[in-house]
């Protein structure tokens, strides 16, 4: 897509055209769709498109999704224009939520609770993570959402096999294991993120005290969400502080969480360095976990909006103990 000051190009592939979902997607914002021949050179298209208005381009803003080609093939056809990155641009433009936007992003973190709720009872011992995965996914598509909003997790821990984040055909859920779940869904462009930690069969006693800190550890960081009151690095040490309280600091080996809203990941993160200020209607997914070696990973996550006085997660479903 060009987006000039006064107009907006969309180049669509031929193959796509006519097929009703790209005047759908555009919102009313494209005023013109440039077809894009199977075959034809770039540079004939580009040409093509923009015409004689070529000539007034002297600085091309690009993405961070923007192709490696697309970016060379710029500079081939137009030596002379500058590059620039959109990126501080955008990202200021998406860290604080319209009502809209938060509305949508709502819908689909209740989707996340409508998908969960129907796994927790699929799941029975001598699945797979492969099996789990492609259920939560199936699930995803039933709710008429585009697709998942990134790669769905599924990690077995305490038993014979190996967890893999991309999910595992041979590792199952066997007695005394622990499936943390790590799944977000693309819901009318906006995404979300979502974690919960089921158990095959009662919990142990170290199982029940690190589930309670994780859970305890999200609620605190929660409750700190105050606009204006506390930085995205301060937040983390917030749920960071508490663990290591409780002695499982080792194993919490990420940051808190993110911003997200039509990406997955949005700028600023929870973490050292990040020294923004929480402003009102910022969202942020608040993730801690603790691994304990293959024993154990008990997770829990939620995307949250910073409010008047403190987050509110979109988030419904129980944080309580579920036993399989």
């Amino acid at each position: 897509m060009f987006v000039f000051p006064d107009r907006a190009l969309y180049l669509v592939p031929q193959m796509l055209v006519n097929l009703g979902h790209v005047e759908e997607d555009a919102h009313g914002i494209i005023d013109e769709y440039v077809t894009i021949v199977e075959g034809a050179p770039v540079k004939d298209t580009v040409h093509r498109a923009l015409g004689s208005r070529l000539k007034e381009v002297k600085r091309i803003a690009v993405t961070k999704n923007t192709f490696s080609t697309t970016l060379i093939n710029f500079k081939e056809m137009l030596p002379e224009v500058q590059l620039v990155s959109l990126e501080d641009y955008m990202n200021n433009l998406r860290m604080i939520k319209t009502d809209y936007e938060l509305s949508k992003m709502r819908e689909a973190a209740e989707v996340n609770d409508r998908v969960f709720s129907k796994i927790v009872p699929f799941l029975k011992v001598g699945m797979s993570e492969i099996d789990i995965k492609t259920e939560i996914e199936h699930q995803i598509l039933l709710e008429g959402c585009e697709g998942t909003s990134f790669h769905t997790g599924v990690m077995i821990y305490g038993g014979r096999g190996k967890p893999h984040r991309g999910g595992a055909a041979d590792n199952i859920v066997e007695a005394g294991t622990t499936i943390a779940f790590d799944f977000g869904v693309m819901k009318d462009g906006f995404c979300s993120d979502f974690g919960r930690t089921v158990y095959a069969g009662e919990p142990t006693r170290e199982m029940v005290s690190i589930h309670e800190a994780v859970m305890k550890a999200q609620k605190l960081a929660i409750e700190a969400m105050v606009p204006g009151q506390i930085t995205c690095e301060d937040l983390n040490m917030v749920a960071r502080g508490y663990i290591e309280e409780r002695g499982y600091g080792e194993g919490f080996r990420h940051r808190l969480g993110h911003s997200i809203g039509r990406d997955v990941h949005e700028h600023p993160y929870l973490m050292p360095g990040y020294k923004e200020v929480l402003q009102k209607n910022m969202t942020f997914t608040i993730e801690p976990s603790v691994i304990v070696d293959n024993k154990m990973l008990i997770r829990v996550e939620d995307v949250v909006t910073v409010g008047d006085s403190g987050g509110s997660p979109l988030s419904n479903y129980s944080k309580d103990i579920i036993v399989i």
